[in-house]
C-alpha cells in the first residue's frame, strides 16, 4: 500500500476543530457571537472549571426551527453567505460555518432552541456524532451547553492553562463584547459568583450607550481623564475615547478596539494611535482607548485569523494617517506638558559657573504653604522659589517620582502612620490572576509570602506549577500585578522594587497631584528630590 491516505471524518472534525477552537474562550466567542448574529437582546454565559467543565451560553435571539438545528452541527453549514461574493458585504459576526461543528468534535453538546410561539427542539452531539434529536419545551430563543471540552483530544488539553486563567480569559472577552454591543444585555457566571450583569442600553445615541456602558463594565475612573475622538472621512468614521498621556500602560491591555462591531486587535491602528500621541507618551508605553471604527465590509477582511481575531484594510496607509490626524485633533485644546514661565525681568547671570544645589534640610516654618507654580516639565514640578520663606529669586525642582516613592515607602514602613490610603489597602481582584513557577520560583515566593501580605498583596499556590494573585496593593494597578510580583523573585529589597515599578510607570502628573507631594515631603530631608538652581540655569539648559 502506499503512504498516503485519506483521514476518516472524526479526524478530520478534530484537527478542523483545532483551529478553530484553541481554548475555552474561543468556543465561548463563536456561541456569544451566533447569540449576537441571531439578534439576542440578553445574553446569558455561565462557565465551569474555566470552561472545560461547562460552558453554556442562552440567548433571547430568534431560535431555530427542528432541520436548521440538526444542520448547524454540519461543517461548512451557515445562514450568513451562500456564495464567496457575499463576504464583501458581510455584517455578521460569524459566517463560516464551522464554529459549532467544530466545538461539537471536541466536547458532549446539547442544543436545546425554539422560535418565538413554536415547538423546540433539543439536539445531542457526542464527539461529532449525533446522538439524538427530540421535542422540548423552550421559549423563544437558543441555549447551547457545551460539557467536557477537550475530553477526546487529551494531546491539546494538555496544552491547555489552568482554570482559573482561562476563566479570566473568558472574564475580559464578554467585558469586550459588553463594549462592542452596548444595546445588548451581558451575564456572566463563573462558577456560583456572577461576575458580570449589564442591562441592555436602550436610549440615546451609540456613543451615549457605549459611555454608560463604559462606566458599568470599566468603572468611572477608566479613561477619566479620556479625550473625545469623532472623525469621519467618506465611509470610514472613528467614534470613542482616548486616555490621558498620564494614565499609560507597560502593555497593550488597555486598548478596546471595535470594527463593524467586531472586537479585534489591529497592528496597524494601534500603532496609529500611538503615533498620534507624539511626544506625550514616551515610547516604551501605551495608550489606553476605547474605539469604534465603521468601515465599507469590502475593503476589510476578517478573514485572516482562524478565531477572526485580527483584520486586514485594503487601504492600510491611508488608515493610518487618517488615525494619526484624528489623534493630534484631539489633543490640539490639550494643554502642553512643557515648562511655561511666567513673563518677568530676565535675571541670567551668564558669567557665573552653573551650580546645581542640594537642599537637605528644611524647617517647616521655611516654607509657605502655597508657592506658585512655574509649571511641569517631565517627572519634575516647578516652583518660583521667590514665593518661597527665606529664598531668593531661582526655581525649586521637585523631583515628583522620587517624592512619591518616598511618601509610600514611608507609609508602608511606620506602623500606624502613614497615608491611610496606602497603609493595608488592598484591591481584591474579581478573577484572580494566575503566575507560572518552576519549583525553585515557588519556595521563593513561599518563602516571601508574609512580606507581600504585608505589602498588600493576597496570592496563594495553585497547583504544582502556579500562583495566583487574588488581591494587589492600591497603589499596584491591576494589569501590573503579575509583573510586580515577579520582581519578588529577582532577590531581596521586596519594598523598595515593587513601590519604584509601580511609581516609575507613571510618566505625567497632574498639577493637583504634584502639589498633594509637594506638601507631603517639603518638612524633611530629601536629597535628589528637592532641588535649588538660578534662573540663569534654566536658560543654559534650554539650550
Amino acid at each position: 500500500m502506499g503512504l498516503i491516505r485519506v483521514l476518516d471524518e472524526a479526524t478530520i472534525n478534530q484537527i478542523a476543530a483545532g483551529e478553530v477552537i484553541e481554548n475555552p474562550a474561543a468556543a465561548v466567542k463563536e456561541l456569544v457571537e451566533n447569540s449576537l448574529d441571531a439578534g439576542a437582546k440578553k445574553i446569558w454565559v455561565q462557565i465551569r472549571g474555566g470552561g472545560f467543565q461547562l460552558i453554556q451560553v442562552a440567548d433571547n435571539g430568534w431560535g431555530m426551527s427542528r432541520d436548521d438545528a440538526v444542520l448547524c452541527l454540519e461543517r461548512h453549514a451557515t445562514s450568513k453567505i451562500k456564495r464567496i461574493d457575499d463576504l464583501n458585504g458581510l455584517q455578521s459576526m460569524g459566517f463560516r460555518g464551522e464554529a459549532l461543528a467544530s466545538i461539537g468534535a471536541i466536547s458532549q453538546l446539547q442544543l436545546v432552541t425554539a422560535q418565538e410561539g413554536k415547538d423546540g427542539v433539543e439536539v445531542e452531539v457526542e464527539g461529532g456524532i449525533l446522538r439524538g434529536v427530540r421535542l422540548a419545551s423552550r421559549a423563544g430563543g437558543t441555549t447551547i451547553s457545551v460539557r467536557s471540552l477537550f475530553y477526546n483530544v487529551p494531546a491539546r488539553k494538555k496544552f491547555q492553562k489552568i482554570a482559573a486563567a482561562t476563566a479570566s480569559e473568558i472574564h475580559k472577552l464578554l467585558l469586550s463584547l459588553a463594549l462592542a454591543h452596548p444595546e445588548v444585555g451581558f451575564e456572566l457566571t463563573i462558577g456560583d459568583a456572577m461576575v458580570l450583569a449589564v442591562s441592555p442600553e436602550e436610549e440615546g445615541s451609540f456613543l451615549s450607550k457605549l459611555e454608560r456602558r463604559l462606566e458599568k463594565v470599566l468603572g468611572i475612573s477608566f479613561l477619566q481623564g479620556r479625550r473625545s475622538l469623532l472623525q469621519e472621512s467618506g465611509a470610514y468614521q472613528v467614534y470613542g475615547w482616548l486616555g490621558s498621556p498620564a494614565d499609560d500602560r507597560i502593555n497593550r491591555s488597555g486598548q478596546y478596539l471595535f470594527i463593524n462591531k467586531r472586537a479585534v486587535t489591529s497592528p496597524v491602528v494601534a500603532a496609529a494611535i500611538k503615533a498620534g500621541y507624539g511626544h506625550r507618551l514616551d515610547e516604551r508605553r501605551y495608550p489606553i482607548f476605547i474605539l469604534h471604527l465603521s468601515a465599507p465590509p469590502a475593503e476589510i477582511d476578517v478573514n485572516v485569523h482562524p478565531q477572526k481575531k485580527e483584520v486586514r484594510f485594503q487601504k492600510e496607509g491611508w488608515l493610518r494617517e487618517f488615525l494619526q490626524k484624528a489623534t493630534q485633533r484631539a489633543f490640539q485644546e490639550m494643554p502642553s506638558s512643557s515648562v511655561s514661565f511666567q513673563e518677568r525681568p530676565p535675571q541670567f547671570l551668564p558669567q557665573v559657573p552653573l551650580r546645581f544645589r542640594e537642599d537637605m534640610e528644611r524647617r517647616s516654618e521655611t516654607w509657605i504653604e502655597d508657592p506658585e507654580v512655574i509649571g511641569l516639565w517631565g517627572p519634575y514640578l516647578l516652583l518660583d522659589a521667590s514665593t518661597i520663606s527665606g529664598e531668593a529669586d531661582g526655581i525649586v525642582w521637585v523631583h515628583l517620582q522620587k517624592a512619591q516613592e518616598a511618601v509610600l515607602i514611608r507609609s508602608l514602613q511606620e506602623k500606624g502612620s502613614g497615608d491611610p490610603a496606602v497603609r493595608g489597602r488592598s484591591q481584591g481582584l474579581l478573577i484572580p490572576l494566575p503566575i507560572p513557577v518552576n519549583k525553585q520560583q515557588q519556595q521563593e515566593l513561599l518563602e516571601k509570602q508574609s512580606v507581600l501580605e504585608a505589602l498588600g498583596f493576597s496570592i496563594e499556590p495553585s497547583g504544582k506549577d502556579a500562583f495566583l494573585i487574588h488581591a494587589v496593593p492600591s497603589f499596584i494597578e491591576s494589569g501590573d500585578a503579575v509583573e510586580a510580583v515577579k520582581l519578588v523573585l529577582e532577590g531581596e529589597d521586596i519594598l523598595h522594587k515593587i513601590v519604584a515599578f509601580a511609581v516609575r510607570r507613571k510618566k505625567r502628573f497632574m498639577i493637583q497631584e504634584a502639589l498633594a507631594l509637594w506638601h507631603q515631603i517639603k518638612n524633611g530631608s530629601h536629597t535628589g528630590i528637592i532641588a535649588k538652581t538660578g534662573l540663569y540655569v534654566v536658560e543654559n539648559f534650554f539650550k
